[in-house]
Parts: structure tokens; sequence; C-alpha cells
């Protein structure tokens, strides 16, 4: 079995009604759908997609399903949630309908561990048989504690749109925002990684997009 760990689409956007819940930025569309599209190329479609149920993970797989042009299973999964450190746990930052989700807010960071290692242990052998490619779209923090779990060394910060793929014990990694492939790092730890550039830009406000008017999901 395949599966693709995806970090959502970007959500920087400094006048969000909820800070802590964000919807992705404009910009961010047509990044997730290029990534869609180089996924689907490389490996194929997938049998199953779970999702963290915060809102930019929600808009992040609806936007890849508009690329898919076939339903397939969009299972909300709250293991992969966010975490919410202790300033981030005010209930009015968050909006009402992923509340509604019992995303867990209030726990500590051996009870965020735990949380992810139930989804290592239930979804490799649930899905190992007969769902040979699954999609997960997630948070950075999730994804460095699966990497560490599958014993890949990983450094810095996932970027937005970036993956990682544990095929048959084998670890990629590529860059984020839709980017050309340039780094991946073996089971064993051995890494390439191309340079990438430095500087930093001004930030500002940034026009939103929203595909979840009525989740039903």
């Amino acid at each position: 079995m395949t599966v693709i760990y995806v970090r959502h689409g970007d959500d920087e956007n400094l006048d969000a009604a909820y800070p802590n819940d964000p919807s992705l930025v404009e910009s961010s569309y047509w990044s997730i759908k290029r990534l869609t599209r180089r996924l689907l190329l490389k490996f194929g479609r997938p049998d199953a997609i779970y999702v963290s149920p915060v809102r930019r993970t929600l808009e992040t797989a609806l936007i890849m399903e508009e690329v898919l042009h076939r339903k397939v299973p969009l299972i909300l999964d709250c293991h992969l949630s966010r975490f919410f450190t202790r300033s981030q746990r005010d209930l009015k930052t968050i909006r009402p309908d992923t509340l509604k989700r019992k995303v867990p807010i209030d726990e500590s960071k051996k009870q965020f561990r735990s949380r992810i290692d139930r989804h290592i242990e239930h979804l490799f052998p649930c899905y190992s048989a007969r769902r040979p490619l699954v999609w997960c779209i997630t948070h950075a923090l999730v994804m460095k504690r699966i990497a560490k779990k599958v014993g890949v060394a990983l450094k810095g910060r996932f970027d937005f749109l970036e993956t990682f793929v544990v095929p048959d014990g084998k670890i990629e990694v590529t860059r984020g925002q839709g980017r050309k492939d340039n780094s991946w790092r073996s089971a064993n730890g051995s890494s390439r990684t191309a340079p990438s550039g430095g500087g930093s830009v001004a930030r500002r406000p940034r026009q939103t997009v929203s595909v979840l008017p009525a989740l039903k999901r």
C-alpha cells in the first residue's frame, strides 16, 4: 500500500475571522490543482482520501476532488487533526462547524503523539490489502510525528502542500506549493535536497477562497 501525506494549502491569512481555523488563501487554489495533477500522473487515482476535519484541510481536499473528476471516499479523521497549543484553544477562534466534528482541542503533547500513533496503527493494517493508494491531508506537526514513527529524520518545517510518500518502506519527500519534486529521503535516512532560494518577503492580508459553503460530509 502507498500512503501519501499532504500538508494543506496556504492559510496565512492575516485577516481571518477564525485565526485558529482559517480558510485557504485564494492563491493556493491553483497550487493545489497542480499538485493533484502531479500526484495523479505519478501515482494514479487514490482509493480513499483521509482528511483532518478543519477548514483548510477540507478545502484542500475538495479542490483536489475537482481534479479527480470522480468521487473518491472522503473520510474525516480526527486523528489527523492539528495540535492546538494552550494559547490557541479559545473556542471563539475555531469555526462552529469544526467544533461539531469533535476535533481534539484540549490535549497534551503526549496525547497528541498517541493520537497520531493510533492513526498509523489503524490505517496501515486496515487498508494495505484492499486500498492500495491512500491520500492523507493533514498538518505539519502531524506529518513530522508520522515521519518519526516510520523511521525518517526530517529537518526543518513542512511547507504548504509539501508531501511525503510511504510506499513499501520507502519515504519520499517533495517540496510544497505544487513545485517539482526536488527532495527525497529513503527509509535509511539518506537524503538529496536541491537548494532553495533565501530571503524574506513582506506579508500582507490575502483574499481567502471558500469551497465549503455547506459541507455535508
